[in-house]
């Protein structure tokens, strides 16, 4: 029976929407064990209760009590395995990784405190030998402001409570959910009661009532479904922000690895965290090369290192080098105005470096991106077979071209957007003084001041 009990309690204690079903019908069925289940749910009762005493075995089932262990055992330790606590708990890897991710980004082991999960390892202390290079230049740059900062009270907020604070608590949803899911489970049940009572005769208000109940059982369900969504995107960008820690950039499978998401999940995870500033100003999404940038500076000091007129010839010529490998000549000639607008957007940012902002996403992704289509077409056409498959893909790559066409003349055409609007404001302004000084023709066409 305990062991009914400890599966009841830890599927009630997991994030779903069927969690709260359940609940809204144990409410139905008999009131009391809704209560119960609630009180599952948010861990205030346990199985323990049913035994009439606690027991002395250990409860891994409690991540409280796991926790309090993982502190006992790494008091003392400047880094222990995950493994290690995993073995000595009896507990799941996943497990133990989820909950030490939860203790580091709520500061249980320290402002220093990080997961290094290639190692997986626990290093609480930044400084110590073992740590990653740049965990070493964090921590050096850390003990250079301890002096102040200990003199001066803690303020800031915890990793998590900065991330509640920005998307909410959810706990609005949480209560709102459960009594519109409620009402809407009683009135769908009475409504059933009265279809089925009145079977032969039932009437169209009965059908529109049963409707009603259900759109409010449904409006029940997707508020628990939001705050559930909401809660775990919380938690995950949580993990995300504890894994970047100081780095200045890092791949999305890589955060993939960490939160245990998929990767379609942490690219819409991380456009939320760029359009809420989580990441600060520069931090930009370079979805070609699949990595998340969240500071500039070894970006812009690897692109210092090498002259851009050396790298935009490179360039120009792989285009014009893969336009040669390719046969087909209507492609031959879609890659030839490729290959001069590219020529031309060159031109113009290297005459005016200032402008060069304004093709950060062509250079990241679109034209990267081009040249990899543009390969993978040379590479099917040196198959010298004719597949539904390649010719499918073939075929795409072509019709892309032409849209790739017209996205480089629009970017072309932007460059010289501010230079329009200054050549605008200087023809107004020409013509405005000429008319005040009469040096120009009015609208009957005479000359003015002759």
């Amino acid at each position: 029976m305990r062991e009914l009990f400890d599966k009841v309690y830890n599927w009630l204690r997991s994030d779903g929407i069927l969690q709260w079903v359940a609940i809204i019908c144990a409410f139905y069925v008999f009131w009391p064990a809704g209560v119960a289940a609630v009180l599952f749910k948010f861990g205030v009762l346990t199985p323990d209760i049913f035994d009439g005493h606690k027991t002395n075995t250990v409860d891994t089932q409690n991540s409280e009590y796991r926790k309090a262990e993982y502190k006992r055992i790494a008091r003392g330790m400047s880094s222990v395995s995950i493994d290690y606590l995993a073995n000595a708990l009896s507990v799941d890897f996943n497990v133990v990784m989820r909950d030490v991710q939860e203790m580091v980004i709520d500061g249980a082991f320290g402002s220093q405190a990080y997961i290094d999960y290639g190692l997986r390892r626990l290093f609480i202390k930044a400084d110590e030998a073992e740590a990653q290079p740049v965990q070493k230049k964090a921590a050096k740059t850390e003990k250079t402001t301890s002096s102040t900062a200990k003199t001066q009270p803690k303020t800031g907020k915890k990793k998590k409570d900065k991330i509640k604070e920005i998307f909410g608590s959810g706990n609005g949803l949480l209560v709102w959910g459960i009594i519109i899911g409620v009402l809407g489970f009683g009135l769908s049940v009475s409504a059933m009661d009265t279809i089925v009572a009145y079977l032969g005769s039932v009437t169209f208000a009965m059908v529109w009532e049963l409707i009603t109940a259900l759109c409010i059982l449904a409006a029940g369900c997707v508020l628990l479904g939001v705050r559930s969504g909401r809660k775990k995107r919380v938690r995950r960008i949580a993990v995300y922000l504890s894994y970047i820690g100081t780095k200045s950039s890092v791949t999305i499978s890589e955060l993939a690895n960490a939160s245990g998401a998929k990767s379609s999940t942490v690219k819409k995870d991380i456009e939320v965290m760029l359009e809420k500033k989580l990441l600060g100003e520069e931090a930009y999404l370079n979805v070609g090369a699949g990595r998340l940038i969240i500071r500039q500076e070894e970006q812009k000091e690897a692109e210092a290192a090498v002259d851009p007129k050396d790298r935009y010839h490179a360039i120009i010529m792989e285009i014009r080098q893969l336009n040669d490998e390719i046969a087909d000549p209507m492609v031959s000639e879609k890659i030839d105005q490729i290959e001069r607008l590219t020529a031309k957007i060159f031109k113009v940012v290297q005459e005016k470096p200032e402008k060069l902002p304004e093709i950060k996403s062509f250079m990241s992704y679109y034209l990267p991106t081009t040249l990899k289509l543009l390969r993978s077409y040379r590479d099917l056409e040196n198959q010298g077979v004719s597949g539904a498959n390649i010719d499918a893909t073939k075929e795409r790559i072509e019709k892309i071209l032409d849209t790739l066409i017209s996205g480089f003349s629009q970017q072309l055409d932007q460059l010289f957007k501010s230079d329009a609007m200054d050549i605008s404001s200087d023809i107004d302004v020409l013509e405005t003084m000429m008319r005040r000084d009469g040096l120009s023709k009015d609208e009957s066409g005479f000359q003015i001041g002759l």
